[in-house]
């Protein structure tokens, strides 16, 4: 299921943190697919990379240093972030295997900590992870998933699931660009600071809004796809928020991701949001 999906409404163009529809009008995306557009939709420099590849010719999965060029990007990327002393890290060609690897990998005594990285957020929420899941900021539906090893149990836990050997080159340039992008980005402005109106039953996590209930899912497996409308109300809410140009997440919990700057308008339509919920 698209990120997008089932609002009745057509997005035919994207830019920094806004879509747009057939008709012109500009959307704010809270959204931001799942997160990973949280450099924006075009990420500068990222569409001249993927050009660059394309225009080679070669369209599909090779045997080449693209593998050991996007883990060292991950590798520079979570380095940005204090994490120096990764003990592995690899691709997975689909994120599914992980939790159905962590199934079958014991009780919970002996399962390790998975927790999904995002930027921009809280740091103390990776406390205790055996392996961190980073969310690349280009979102590129078929792009291998980064797993990175904080802990030897991590790193046995990576090594059983097995080292993608091939990337598509103009997806491992697209993937090197955005974190190389990620890894220099300029600190933000936490939201309280910057008094973004934050809905009953949410709280601010760096940028980006969460339920109250559900914070600790803003670094959880679940997150990392998404899920299902939540019936009834949450779709009332999205179909109205809509109309008053904004786009929000599909899950009730959020995250909502918040763009950098937001207008007087954009913050009065959130504060409305507030208000009315």
């Amino acid at each position: 299921m698209s990120w997008y999906e089932g609002l009745g409404v057509s997005f035919v163009r994207a830019r920094d943190w806004y879509l747009y529809d057939r008709r012109g009008n500009r959307y704010v995306d809270y959204c931001q697919a799942g997160g990973r557009a949280i450099l924006g939709h075009r990420v500068r420099g990222l569409s001249t990379a993927v050009k660059n590849e394309i225009s080679r010719g070669v369209w599909t999965a090779v045997d080449d240093p693209w593998v050991h060029r996007v883990t060292g990007a991950v590798r520079r990327l979570l380095a940005s972030a204090g994490f120096h002393d990764l003990r592995s890290v690899i691709l997975v060609e689909d994120v599914r295997t992980i939790p159905a690897a962590l199934d079958t990998a014991g009780g919970d005594d002996g399962r390790p900590r998975v927790l999904l990285w995002r930027p921009f957020c809280r740091c103390d929420q990776w406390d205790g992870a055996d392996v961190l899941v980073p969310v690349v900021p280009w979102p590129f539906p078929d792009q291998p998933v980064p797993a990175c090893a904080l802990t030897e149990a991590g790193a046995s836990f990576l090594a059983s699931l097995g080292q993608v050997r091939s990337v598509v080159p103009f997806v491992g340039a697209g993937m090197v660009r955005a974190c190389a992008a990620l890894a220099t980005a300029p600190a933000r402005e936490s939201l309280e600071a910057r008094a973004v109106p934050v809905p009953p039953g949410y709280v601010a996590n760096g940028q980006y809004l969460v339920a109250a209930g559900a914070e600790p899912r803003l670094c959880s497996l679940g997150s990392l796809d998404p899920v299902p409308y939540a019936e009834g109300a949450w779709r009332d809410v999205r179909t109205r928020a809509l109309a008053s140009g904004m786009v929000f997440p599909v899950r009730p919990e959020g995250p909502f991701v918040v763009p950098p700057q937001l207008s007087v308008k954009e913050t009065d339509a959130l504060r409305r949001f507030r208000r009315d919920a």
